[in-house]
């Protein structure tokens, strides 16, 4: 059998995918992830940390958090408006 190799953001069994994202910091590090449910919760996988998320709307706005399990990589939260 060939060998098989496993990435950061494949997924397990008992998630649900329900998106995925690519970004750019100021700094030029890029990223790529994605979004899923797991046992009713919001969470995220991407090419260097996993974590929390959680989407909400106030005022008219749509807000995107994003809190790391593991702060190593030097990840901190983050929080993402919607721009239209």
């Amino acid at each position: 059998m060939p060998p098989c190799s496993l990435s950061p953001l494949d997924g397990v069994a008992g998630e649900k995918q329900i998106g995925s994202y690519r970004s750019l910091t100021t700094g030029g590090a890029r990223t790529e992830g994605t979004f899923y449910l797991q046992d009713g919760k919001l969470l995220y996988r991407s090419s260097r940390t996993t974590g929390t998320a959680s989407l909400s709307e106030d005022q008219g706005k749509t807000v995107l958090r994003v809190m790391p399990a593991d702060p190593t990589y030097g990840a901190s939260s983050a929080e993402y408006e919607r721009i239209e």
